[in-house]
């Protein structure tokens, strides 16, 4: 009884995945979240205001959010200043993504190595956390300049 009772609430469970339209947070990270972090990846290393102000148009929220230990602002324009004031402190400086996009639900993470190329200042390796809005923009960014510690156990 309890097996026919098992696959009773499987087969309720799967027939109501495929009738019930798809949630915001279950969006395909592969097709939503990759997209929209490369055009971000692109907008650091824009250095005119314009074409990085259309790369974040299409790919940020609204009210989207970026913090890391140096900043924490809200909104587009902010971002596009902060990335044009960036570039105008470190104008060789290039971002690289590391890794691929990692996302579950309306999560994501993904690595980055910053290079400065004045000669002077070390690269840096970080990676950002973030969430995404049911419209696949970004909604959240927080940078962490460096990466995951490690332990000794």
């Amino acid at each position: 009884m309890k097996l026919v009772t098992t696959l009773s609430v499987l087969f309720v469970i799967v027939f109501a995945s495929l009738v019930t339209p798809a949630r915001a947070d279950q969006l395909d990270p592969e097709t939503s979240v990759d997209p929209a972090y490369e055009l971000y990846g692109k907008a650091w290393a824009e250095p005119d205001a314009g074409a990085r102000a259309t790369f974040l148009a299409q790919v940020w929220a609204k009210d989207g959010q970026c913090k890391d230990p140096s900043v924490n602002l809200a909104g587009a324009g902010a971002l596009s200043a902060h990335i044009g004031e960036f570039l105008r402190q470190f104008p060789g400086a290039k971002l690289t993504m590391t890794t691929k996009v990692d996302a579950y639900g309306m999560t994501f993470r993904a690595g980055w190595l910053l290079k400065f190329g004045d000669g002077k200042t070390p690269d840096l390796e970080g990676f950002d956390c973030g969430e995404w809005d049911g419209d696949g923009r970004i909604a959240r960014i927080a940078g962490f300049l460096a990466p995951c510690p490690t332990t000794t156990r």
